[in-house]
């Protein structure tokens, strides 16, 4: 049976908040600063997923030479940003600790040229898949931990 439109639209506002809620049963959140990470019962957790991604940064040389800024110029700021990775049943898998850029203070044709995000399209997932249904080639699923692009 079909659901009329108004039921349908009804139901969006409901499963939308299910999907964005962060309440976790165990009530451990994701920290919203250093300090608050720093500070929290879970400190050497967020300490040790910070420590792993300076490594993997100093591991790929994600910075080259460091050079003197053109003058009048500030360096763009850095902060954390923390997220427990969790299972499907909301069990705590992993503390995930990442360095960015506060990018939101570029100004363009100053600071960049161009944007450029590597991303898929559900679209070409999907087609993807369907190749892979219609001839059978094997499919691996894998999860990269650090990507610095």
């Amino acid at each position: 049976m079909a659901l009329e439109n108004e039921q349908f639209e009804d139901m969006i506002p409901i499963y939308a908040a299910a999907v964005i809620s962060d309440d976790h049963e165990d009530g451990i959140d994701d920290p919203k600063s250093y300090k608050a990470a720093t500070e929290s019962l879970l400190a050497e957790k967020w300490d040790m997923a910070m420590t792993e991604q300076l490594d993997a940064i100093g591991q790929h040389q994600v910075f080259g030479d460091f050079v003197e800024l053109p003058e009048g110029r500030k360096a763009l700021p850095s902060h954390w940003v923390y997220k427990i990775k969790r299972d499907g049943a909301g069990n705590v898998q992993r503390y995930k600790a990442r360095l960015v850029c506060g990018g939101n203070h570029q100004i363009e044709g100053i600071d960049y040229q161009a944007t450029y995000a590597p991303t898929a399209r559900l679209g070409h997932v999907w087609l993807a898949l369907v190749i892979a249904a219609q001839y059978d080639p094997p499919i691996h699923q894998m999860d990269v931990c650090t990507a610095f692009l």
